[in-house]
């Protein structure tokens, strides 16, 4: 049995509601969820839940977005205490490090998130950026140039000290260079310049002279709540804290250095291009662009006639140019198609669009393809290759929101097809992808689907469970219609259960009364022959099935 104290309903309802927050922007407010949820699940501040480890995750996630890369980091190691082999764990632990400006241990744990899962593009990335801000903060070693110039009197200390010694035992002598006492002391540690600090700020640094002002104008006096002062002063504190990062992640004569480098690029590009006539290109993305306002204004037939002429056009452009444009006129005109129900001739566009970007090796649109194909053969009703087209594109989806949409059409399809074991592990999916997202409304989405598989299956007591979950979620969203809609169905669930449970224990009072008269009936009744035995055994059959009905 669990700890009496600990209240998992609460725990989930205070996480569900965290990611609202999270979601809206309201990170303060997602901070205290999250704090309320461990709460639930640490009494006398232990915790007692495994679960409690994703909840420090999203919450060291919040805390970095609030510019307090300490606090995450405290949160991403309380995570790690209790699971060392946590990815999430171990990536909150990078980040944060990263973000306090270690970037040298940022990358440690960027490396050991990869080495564990390769496949996770975001430790990749982290890998990229860690190293990269290394090599700013360290600076290339061609253009380290070292003189003779400052204050060298320790060096030749050194020297005299390390300097083989002539007769008598005493120490040949060094030249030594008088030491520039007035210059020595006369050198401070330099304040950042306001120059620099507009540079690393950008945009920002507007905001910051205003907070400024605000700071310093008299009649803005400090109370005890939080007053514009106090926010103010918060405010400040952030921005600063940012330059500081900015400052160590990528170096004033880096910026200077890419700014430099961009400039010479451009000019070397602009001198080598060749002019080209640039009208025919010019009109097939006048046609595209039509295209797409005739398919927002719900007017497919004049998307498709435009796009038809923009393959028109595009046909007599060079490869290079007509090739960056093929994949999306298709696309065009599959979508004009499925607006108008021609569901086949939708097909065969987005074929053509799979085949062109496959061929010119564009992931993005093979992935917008298949996309497209799935939904064309779901309202065709031939779910198979539906679920096949979304089941290729899984791999190409980097977004783990999408990913969730994506595992939970296919668990879609899988229901229309009766494939329940297969709906719900794409629910499962789908389930996985929105938490991984931190998508509220797609983990209610995936769980309600979760639910209905398990219903289909037999398996009702984790139906109901599901169920129960789902309700929590809708209604921390607001979502009062759903919640009821959810109710319902859990209820009627649970009568069927009861009626299911009172038809057994009918039936079993039912064998012990008639089981001392067994042995006389089979005496009395007269014996049946083959067809008409067959004949009773069917019509029970039948009832049994009606009454199970």
């Amino acid at each position: 049995m669990g700890d009496p104290d600990v209240s998992l309903p609460e725990y989930n309802k205070a996480v569900a509601e965290g990611g609202t927050f999270e979601q809206a922007g309201n990170f303060d407010k997602a901070i205290a969820c999250y704090t309320r949820a461990l709460d639930a699940i640490s009494p006398n501040g232990v915790l007692q839940e495994d679960v409690g480890k994703f909840c420090y995750c999203l919450r060291s996630k919040c805390y970095l977005k609030l510019g307090n890369p300490a606090q995450a980091l405290e949160d991403a190691e309380s995570a790690l205490a209790e699971d060392k082999t946590l990815i999430k764990g171990l990536f909150a632990k990078a980040e944060a490090l990263y973000f306090k400006g270690d970037f040298e241990f940022a990358l440690v744990f960027y490396h050991r998130g990869q080495q564990m899962r390769p496949d996770m593009k975001d430790f990749q990335l982290g890998v990229q950026k860690a190293r990269e801000a290394i090599d700013n903060a360290i600076g290339s070693t061609e253009l380290c140039q070292l003189t003779a110039d400052g204050d060298l009197s320790l060096y030749y200390e050194g020297l005299a000290y390390a300097a083989p010694k002539g007769k008598g035992g005493k120490t040949a002598p060094a030249a030594k260079p008088k030491r520039d006492k007035k210059s020595a002391r006369g050198k401070k540690k330099a304040a950042p310049q306001t120059g620099t600090v507009r540079q690393l700020l950008g945009e920002l640094y507007a905001d910051r002279a205003y907070l400024e002002e605000l700071m310093n104008d008299p009649s803005m006096e400090l109370g005890s709540g939080p007053d514009v002062k106090s926010l103010a002063s918060s405010g400040l504190q952030f921005l600063d804290t940012r330059t500081e990062f900015w400052r160590q992640q990528k170096p004033m004569y880096v910026r200077v250095n890419e700014q430099k480098k961009k400039a010479k690029s451009t000019m070397r590009a602009t001198s080598r291009a060749k002019p080209v006539d640039t009208k025919g290109v010019s009109q097939v993305a006048e046609l595209i662009s039509q295209a797409e306002a005739s398919l927002q204004d719900e007017d497919p037939m004049t998307a498709y006639s435009t796009a038809e002429r923009a393959l028109d056009v595009a046909s007599e452009l060079p490869d290079a140019s007509r090739d960056k444009f093929l994949g999306v006129i298709f696309s065009l005109m599959g979508l004009a198609q499925y607006k108008q129900d021609n569901f086949d001739a939708a097909i065969d566009a987005h074929t053509q669009d799979l085949e062109t970007c496959r061929e010119a090796g564009d992931g993005n649109g093979e992935s917008r393809a298949l996309g497209n194909l799935g939904k064309c053969h779901y309202q065709l009703g031939n779910y198979t290759e539906a679920v096949r087209a979304w089941t290729e594109k899984v791999p190409l989806v980097e977004s783990a929101k999408e990913r969730a949409w994506l595992h939970h059409e296919i668990a879609r399809a899988h229901m229309e097809d009766e494939n329940f074991v297969g709906a719900l592990e794409s629910a499962q999916a789908a389930q996985r992808a929105g938490k991984e997202a931190d998508d509220a409304e797609w983990i209610l989405n995936s769980t309600v689907l979760v639910a209905q598989s398990q219903e289909k299956l037999g398996d009702f007591t984790d139906a109901v469970q599901s169920y129960g979950e789902a309700m929590v979620m809708a209604e921390s969203l607001g979502l009062d219609s759903k919640k009821d809609m959810l109710e319902g169905a859990r209820a009627d669930l649970q009568e069927r259960m009861q009626d299911d449970i009172s038809e057994a224990e009918q039936a079993g009072d039912d064998g012990d009364d008639d089981g001392s008269e067994e042995v006389d009936k089979e005496s009395s009744e007269p014996s049946y022959t083959g067809s008409e035995k067959a004949e009773s055994d069917a019509e029970e059959e039948a009832e049994a099935q009606a009454q199970a009905e």
